[in-house]
């Protein structure tokens, strides 16, 4: 679910992010979002195997676009029991074994996996911030709060525009000013997997009380409010505040100081220093100090009170949806790293193609030429593009270019591929030596390591346009001598 308002509140800092943007990066990917975003995809009453082939089948593609695109993953799975401060603790043994089995399939096709010993987006968040990988793939903004530099909120495998929203730390610190202790503050102030929140404090009036916390050079927003059940000078100010509405003291209507109209007319005022009438002065120039300061009591108590007016009505609304407001195991769950498994290997794997099929075949009854049929473009676009050495592509090769096409925006060569004749083991003996892939591959990425190839074709292909251009000069001049003919 994540923090209720989170991404309204960082949204002055969001930028899009495409998919091509991010290739050469490293993503953690939180397992258990592309889960729930799979299996929520399916009509509804789905019954449960339905959901899995679901989910088996969209992962799968959701992680061969990445690939294909030279983004490397890490998958991260949640680990078998939560965190004992969450809400709602369901048991989660059956939701474990089935990521386990797509571990299974995610380490086939060669990605790394990581079991986590708690939540899969603090893991996430810890290598992010470690520079182990380049940010976190996710749904929600958790990732940020446990300490992420950078997120990436969507999928990027929309086929219409792939692309994510990004949010940087960096940025929500220099344009929010928010620290992440701000935002675990946030997040202990609203609604989310680890506590109610409190009521009717959104990300407007989390804004409204960072801003007083400057303005009362309280830099630390977290401690400042760990404090709170015990803060003694806050109860202070607080009895002071309540006691205000208990005074009954007549003030003039015109420049709102003690006393009444009538008495200034005839005696002056003393705030004004006037011996007769007084001045006029607006009531909200009053309360925010920029005319003549009351003298009286309750003007004395209302400016000690007011600069702590947004904090002390947040507290005693906090203390009392909550009198153990707030709960450090929280802030604990937040700041604290788990004890890391031991293998943290994130480079990707050697595939294997017969346990693939083995999982697709059983599953979802492809041959093994149709599971083929996507694992080998995308472990060729993977070699090109520096993901995996080409020797992990050596039982293909480029047979021709066959022509030029755009594809989501960007030029491509659209590239027959041959399966060679000896270079085949790993493929299976059924896979029919000879078979040619029609792949999509951008030009310069294409380019950069086959020049040669590409020179040729650009050559043939520049003398084409010239032999193309030529005659449709010819028809044109051919054109206009019958036009001027009949003219004549």
């Amino acid at each position: 679910m994540g923090v209720t308002g989170l991404w309204s509140l960082l949204k002055p800092v969001k930028t899009n992010a495409l998919l091509t943007d991010c290739k050469g990066k490293k993503l953690a990917v939180d397992l258990s979002a592309w889960i729930v975003q799979c299996s929520t995809s399916g009509p509804g009453g789905s019954t449960e195997a339905f959901i899995k082939l679901l989910c088996c089948r969209g992962i799968f593609f959701k992680a061969l676009k990445l690939l294909s695109c030279g983004i490397s993953l890490v998958c991260i799975l949640d680990g078998p029991v939560p965190p004992s401060v969450k809400k709602s603790v369901k048991s989660r043994e059956n939701f474990y074994k089935y990521t386990l089995e797509l571990k299974e399939l995610l380490l086939a096709i060669g990605i790394p996996v990581i079991e986590s010993n708690g939540e899969a987006e603090k893991l996430c968040a810890w290598l992010d911030f470690n520079e182990v990988v380049d940010g976190v793939l996710s749904v929600d903004g958790d990732a940020l709060i446990y300490g992420a530099k950078t997120v990436y909120k969507g999928t990027l495998t929309n086929k219409v525009r792939p692309s994510a929203e990004k949010y940087e730390m960096a940025k929500v610190t220099s344009v929010l000013g928010l620290t992440r202790r701000d935002l675990i503050a946030f997040a202990l102030l609203s609604k989310g997997d680890y506590c109610d929140g409190v009521p009717n404090v959104g990300e407007m009036k989390f804004m409204e009380l960072m801003k007083e916390f400057k303005q009362n050079s309280i830099e630390d927003a977290l401690f400042r409010m760990q404090s709170w059940k015990n803060n003694t000078a806050l109860d202070a100010l607080e009895s002071k505040q309540k006691s205000l509405k208990d005074f009954k003291i007549s003030h003039c209507s015109q420049c709102h100081h003690q006393g009444t109209k009538q008495a200034h007319v005839k005696s002056g005022c003393v705030a004004c220093q006037t011996v007769q009438a007084c001045t006029s002065t607006p009531k909200d120039a009053v309360s925010q100090q920029h005319g003549p300061v009351c003298p009286c009591h309750w003007h004395c108590l209302e400016q000690e009170t007011r600069p702590y007016g947004s904090e002390l009505k947040i507290r005693a609304m906090a203390l009392a949806s909550d009198p153990g407001f707030p709960d450090n195991l929280i802030v604990k769950e937040f700041l604290e790293h788990d004890n890391l498994p031991g293998d943290l290997k994130t480079d990707i794997l050697t595939p294997d193609f017969r346990k693939i099929h083995q999982i697709f075949h059983n599953s979802l009854n492809y041959t093994f030429e149709k599971t083929m049929s996507f694992l080998i473009p995308t472990y060729i676009k993977m070699a090109l593009h520096g993901l995996v050495p080409m020797s992990y592509v050596s039982y293909a090769e480029p047979l021709s270019i066959l022509k030029v096409h755009t594809l989501e925006a960007k030029k491509c060569f659209m590239v027959s591929w041959v399966i060679k004749e000896n270079e085949r083991q790993d493929l299976g003996e059924s896979f029919t030596p000879g078979t040619c892939f029609e792949i999509s591959v951008p030009i310069g990425l294409f380019t950069s390591n086959f020049p040669e190839m590409s020179a040729k074709f650009n050559a043939v292909n520049t003398k084409r346009k010239a032999v193309r251009e030529g005659q449709r000069q010819q028809k044109m001049t051919s054109f206009f001598k019958v036009m001027k003919r009949d003219r004549t």
